[in-house]
């Protein structure tokens, strides 16, 4: 991501990587960024909403394979 960096700017390099990643956090990530770099919008507002979404869908994740594990 630092090399790509460099040879692009940050909003190319962003744009690279949420394209060739498949983990939904590292793409909401790649938004976040995005978002700052285009409209110059405060990046800690955002940080914080993906953290918590983030930490939701683990839950969420961790919920449903523990209700497996009941089921089977």
């Amino acid at each position: 991501m630092v090399r790509k960096t460099e040879v692009y700017d940050l909003k190319n390099a962003m744009k690279i990587l949420h394209q060739e990643v498949s983990f939904l956090a590292k793409k909401m990530f790649c938004n976040a960024v995005h978002y700052n770099v285009d409209f110059g919008s405060s990046v800690y507002e955002h940080l914080m909403k993906f953290s918590t979404d983030i930490r939701e869908m683990q839950l969420i994740d961790s919920e449903e394979k523990i209700s497996k594990l009941f089921i089977n």
